[in-house]
Protein backbone atom coordinates (compact mmCIF):
# COMPACT_ATOMS: atom_id res chain seq x y z
CA UNK A 1 0.00 0.00 0.00
CA UNK A 2 2.70 2.61 0.61
CA UNK A 3 4.66 1.75 -2.32
CA UNK A 4 1.29 2.46 -4.74
CA UNK A 5 0.61 5.63 -2.26
CA UNK A 6 4.28 6.69 -3.41
CA UNK A 7 3.90 6.17 -6.71
CA UNK A 8 0.58 8.10 -7.18
CA UNK A 9 2.23 10.74 -4.62
CA UNK A 10 5.42 11.18 -7.79
CA UNK A 11 2.36 10.97 -10.07
CA UNK A 12 0.53 13.78 -8.13
CA UNK A 13 4.14 15.98 -7.72
CA UNK A 14 4.80 15.66 -11.49
CA UNK A 15 1.14 16.71 -12.13
CA UNK A 16 1.48 20.13 -9.76
CA UNK A 17 -1.63 18.51 -7.97
CA UNK A 18 -2.05 18.87 -4.31
CA UNK A 19 -1.40 16.39 -1.58
CA UNK A 20 -2.70 17.27 1.77
CA UNK A 21 -0.54 16.49 4.52
CA UNK A 22 -3.53 15.64 6.90
CA UNK A 23 -7.23 14.50 6.83
CA UNK A 24 -9.15 17.15 5.49
CA UNK A 25 -12.34 18.26 3.83
CA UNK A 26 -10.62 19.63 0.28
CA UNK A 27 -11.55 21.92 -2.20
CA UNK A 28 -14.67 21.68 -4.24
CA UNK A 29 -12.97 20.94 -7.61
CA UNK A 30 -10.66 18.23 -5.75
CA UNK A 31 -14.01 16.48 -4.49
CA UNK A 32 -15.82 16.52 -7.79
CA UNK A 33 -12.81 15.46 -9.53
CA UNK A 34 -12.10 12.28 -7.08
CA UNK A 35 -15.51 11.54 -8.25
CA UNK A 36 -15.15 11.96 -11.97
CA UNK A 37 -11.93 9.74 -11.55
CA UNK A 38 -13.50 6.58 -9.71
CA UNK A 39 -16.92 6.69 -12.22
CA UNK A 40 -14.58 6.66 -15.19
CA UNK A 41 -11.95 3.98 -14.17
CA UNK A 42 -14.99 1.92 -12.71
CA UNK A 43 -16.99 2.44 -15.99
CA UNK A 44 -14.01 1.05 -17.88
CA UNK A 45 -14.40 -2.12 -15.27
CA UNK A 46 -17.72 -2.70 -16.07
CA UNK A 47 -17.07 -2.40 -19.71
CA UNK A 48 -14.12 -4.84 -19.66
CA UNK A 49 -16.24 -7.63 -17.43
CA UNK A 50 -19.43 -7.37 -19.80
CA UNK A 51 -16.68 -7.64 -22.79
CA UNK A 52 -15.82 -10.29 -21.18
CA UNK A 53 -19.66 -11.66 -20.61
CA UNK A 54 -20.21 -11.53 -24.28
CA UNK A 55 -16.97 -13.53 -24.98
CA UNK A 56 -18.63 -16.26 -23.31
CA UNK A 57 -22.06 -16.30 -24.61
CA UNK A 58 -20.05 -16.55 -27.99
CA UNK A 59 -17.68 -19.15 -27.38
CA UNK A 60 -18.41 -21.00 -23.94
CA UNK A 61 -15.75 -22.00 -21.49
CA UNK A 62 -12.18 -21.56 -22.10
CA UNK A 63 -10.91 -24.91 -22.96
CA UNK A 64 -7.04 -24.00 -23.58
CA UNK A 65 -6.85 -25.99 -26.71
CA UNK A 66 -7.10 -23.11 -29.19
CA UNK A 67 -4.21 -20.34 -29.55
CA UNK A 68 -6.74 -17.79 -30.36
CA UNK A 69 -8.84 -18.56 -27.82
CA UNK A 70 -5.76 -17.79 -25.38
CA UNK A 71 -4.82 -14.44 -26.72
CA UNK A 72 -8.51 -13.21 -26.54
CA UNK A 73 -8.54 -14.54 -23.19
CA UNK A 74 -5.08 -12.72 -22.15
CA UNK A 75 -6.43 -9.45 -23.66
CA UNK A 76 -9.68 -9.24 -21.42
CA UNK A 77 -8.16 -10.11 -18.32
CA UNK A 78 -5.76 -7.57 -19.52
CA UNK A 79 -8.59 -5.05 -20.35
CA UNK A 80 -9.97 -6.08 -16.55
CA UNK A 81 -6.26 -5.86 -14.82
CA UNK A 82 -5.59 -2.51 -16.40
CA UNK A 83 -8.88 -1.05 -15.26
CA UNK A 84 -8.60 -2.38 -11.62
CA UNK A 85 -5.23 -1.09 -11.28
CA UNK A 86 -6.07 2.24 -12.72
CA UNK A 87 -9.37 2.20 -10.31
CA UNK A 88 -6.82 1.54 -6.82
CA UNK A 89 -4.58 4.40 -8.79
CA UNK A 90 -7.38 6.98 -8.83
CA UNK A 91 -8.71 6.05 -5.35
CA UNK A 92 -5.29 6.57 -4.01
CA UNK A 93 -5.10 9.23 -5.28
CA UNK A 94 -7.93 10.68 -3.60
CA UNK A 95 -6.73 9.24 -0.68
CA UNK A 96 -3.49 11.84 -1.17
CA UNK A 97 -6.15 14.84 -1.90
CA UNK A 98 -7.77 14.20 1.27
CA UNK A 99 -4.75 13.26 3.30
CA UNK A 100 -5.99 9.72 4.62
CA UNK A 101 -3.54 7.49 6.22
CA UNK A 102 -4.34 5.01 4.25
CA UNK A 103 -2.00 1.71 5.35
CA UNK A 104 -3.28 2.93 9.21
CA UNK A 105 -6.82 2.86 7.53
CA UNK A 106 -6.51 -0.12 5.77
CA UNK A 107 -4.93 -1.70 8.91
CA UNK A 108 -7.92 -1.16 11.11
CA UNK A 109 -10.43 -1.76 8.17
CA UNK A 110 -8.89 -5.29 8.05
CA UNK A 111 -9.04 -5.85 11.48
CA UNK A 112 -12.80 -5.19 11.73
CA UNK A 113 -13.36 -7.18 8.34
CA UNK A 114 -11.30 -10.27 10.10
CA UNK A 115 -14.24 -10.23 13.02
CA UNK A 116 -16.66 -10.58 10.82
CA UNK A 117 -15.62 -14.31 10.92
CA UNK A 118 -16.87 -16.28 14.28
CA UNK A 119 -20.01 -17.31 15.78
CA UNK A 120 -23.06 -15.43 13.51
CA UNK A 121 -21.04 -15.16 10.59
CA UNK A 122 -22.77 -16.07 7.27
CA UNK A 123 -21.91 -16.07 3.63
CA UNK A 124 -25.03 -14.86 1.67
CA UNK A 125 -26.12 -16.55 -1.87
CA UNK A 126 -23.59 -14.28 -3.41
CA UNK A 127 -20.60 -15.36 -1.75
CA UNK A 128 -20.47 -12.40 0.49
CA UNK A 129 -19.54 -12.69 4.38
CA UNK A 130 -22.41 -10.72 6.45
CA UNK A 131 -21.15 -9.12 9.39
CA UNK A 132 -22.56 -11.39 12.44
CA UNK A 133 -24.82 -9.21 15.22
CA UNK A 134 -22.44 -7.95 17.18
CA UNK A 135 -19.72 -7.08 14.78
CA UNK A 136 -18.21 -3.47 15.18
CA UNK A 137 -16.89 -1.05 12.10
CA UNK A 138 -13.80 0.23 12.03
CA UNK A 139 -12.90 2.95 14.49
CA UNK A 140 -10.96 5.92 12.29
CA UNK A 141 -11.75 8.81 13.57
CA UNK A 142 -8.60 8.60 15.86
CA UNK A 143 -6.68 8.34 12.36
CA UNK A 144 -8.11 11.30 11.34
CA UNK A 145 -5.25 13.28 13.37
CA UNK A 146 -2.47 11.23 11.17
CA UNK A 147 0.01 12.38 8.55
CA UNK A 148 -1.21 11.41 5.43
CA UNK A 149 2.03 9.97 3.91
CA UNK A 150 4.51 8.67 6.64
CA UNK A 151 8.36 7.43 6.14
Amino acid sequence: MRELQAMVAQFMHAGGQPIADYPCLPEDETRALSIALIEEELAELKTAIARIEDWHKHYGNRTGEDDQQDEREARLLAAVADAQADLLYVVTWASLAWGFPIPLIMDEVQQANMSKFGPGSWKDESGKVRKPEDWKPPDLIPLMGKPCISE
